[in-house]
């Protein structure tokens, strides 16, 4: 029998809270409380997440992630890669190939936008649908959500309007999310060269400046917020991050 059941205990044992949103399918999937504790967010197979607060346990909020998106209150933005061309001649080193990698930049889509879906076979046990990544920023100010059936697209919710905010469509599903321990900024790798970043300010993209191949599988800050450590397969490098500028160094 499937069941959907959120059982919420206090340091003495007593559970003080049982939730439930639908019966009989594939239920919980993720699930972050905000660092105020005031928030518990639910990310459930059917492609919702839901926000309960720490007084009654009820739903405060509950958000979908519809595969067609109105721009009109959101900022989306697409990633949008350029490729220069590579110089007469077949013999090329491989720092000065580095400079010819397809650059990424960001457009602001305007009006209705199709997010781009990955179907799920869903005769395999843990289909790859539903929200599966769902986390707070250390302010309590944003909340991130990525539906696994939309593999490269990064939901970015206002929790003081408890409403869709931003929309970030990347080329590549998405590997790894980590918000800074400091501030509103989130660090996203997708298993390529590039690091892509979003604040309220806005988003970038950025190559890692290392020689030969580097694909960003996982990623982690520094606990003072200045400093993340990415991860290839076999591979590590510091990014140091300045007011300008990312440097990094293997």
């Amino acid at each position: 029998m499937l069941e959907y059941k959120i059982l919420v205990y206090s340091v003495d044992g007593r559970c003080v809270s049982k939730y439930s949103a639908y019966e009989n399918a594939l239920g919980v999937k993720s699930i972050a409380w905000s660092p105020t504790s005031q928030f518990l967010a639910i990310g459930s197979y059917d492609e919702k997440v839901r926000i309960l607060n720490h007084i009654t346990w009820k739903t405060v909020a509950e958000h979908s992630h519809p595969a067609i998106l109105d721009c009109s209150n959101v900022v989306v933005y697409k990633e949008v890669e350029t490729r220069a061309p590579l110089p007469p001649g077949e013999n090329i080193d491989a720092p000065t190939a580095t400079l010819f990698t397809p650059q990424s930049k960001f457009e602001v889509q305007q009006g209705d936008i199709k997010l781009p879906i990955t179907k799920p076979d869903i005769n395999k046990a843990n289909p790859k649908i539903g929200v599966g990544m769902v986390a707070f920023s250390c302010d309590c100010k944003y909340m991130y959500t990525r539906n696994d059936n939309m593999p490269g697209t990064l939901w970015i919710w206002d929790i003081r309007r408890l409403a869709l905010c931003t929309v970030m469509i990347l080329n590549s599903p998405i590997k790894s999310i980590k918000w800074d321990p400091h501030q509103a900024r989130l660090a996203v790798a997708t298993g390529t060269s590039k690091l892509y970043m979003w604040s309220p300010a806005g988003s970038l993209s950025v190559e890692v400046p290392v020689e030969g191949s580097f694909n960003v599988q996982g990623l982690l800050w520094h606990t003072e917020g200045n400093t993340i450590l990415l991860m290839s397969k076999d591979q590590m490098c510091v990014c140091y991050l300045t007011d300008n500028t990312a440097e990094t160094a293997a």
